[in-house]
């Protein structure tokens, strides 16, 4: 894939599963950093915004592979998309690997009020398993990676039982990860 068609492809690939977008937001990083870009889109899933990056894969050589990120949230949209700008920012300055099973905590030390309002501590990082399959890569090279938020039980959880054993949790009780007040 040539490196000035990928932002096109990934505009084509998300304008194909979520629609136009609705505002585009652009959080700086420090001196060292770029920015992290969010596309924003409304109504993907009922009442909820879906945040989307766009240029995420040019750090593939710090996060070990190409990826962009999608996140839906159904409550506290603005608070949300500057907390996974944060938790971004901090896996490309602390050159930590984006896979599935990957968290990072820290939510309380952005927005102590977002995080004991809804009881959540860290941003969680998986496959897409919420959109369609044909969503989770982009041209076979890009992979797509869902995000959301978890409590410090569920950290505590995925630390003794693992991401599988979590995942599976999740699936087994039907619980919604678009939903930020959940228990």
């Amino acid at each position: 894939m040539e490196k000035n068609n990928i932002g096109e492809l990934i505009m084509d690939h998300y304008e194909k599963y979520l629609g136009e977008f609705e505002d585009c937001l652009i959080f700086k990083g420090d001196e060292n950093s770029s920015s992290i870009q969010l596309l924003q889109y409304d109504n993907v899933f009922k009442d909820c915004k879906t945040y989307a990056t766009i240029g995420l894969s040019k750090y593939a050589d710090i996060i070990k592979d190409v990826y962009e990120v999608v996140m839906v949230v159904d409550d506290a949209m603005e608070e949300c998309a500057t907390i996974l700008a944060n938790a971004l920012f901090y896996i490309i300055n602390n050159n930590v690997k984006l896979n599935r099973g990957t968290y990072i905590e820290g939510i309380k030390n952005i927005n102590e009020e977002f995080g004991i309002k809804h009881n959540k501590t860290a941003v969680y990082f998986t496959e897409t398993y919420a959109f369609p399959d044909e969503f989770s890569t982009i041209n076979e090279e890009v992979k797509m990676c869902l995000a959301f938020f978890i409590s410090e039980e569920e950290c505590d959880y995925i630390r003794k039982f693992g991401c599988d054993k979590f995942e599976d949790y999740l699936e087994d009780n039907n619980v919604d990860i678009m939903n930020i007040n959940r228990q």
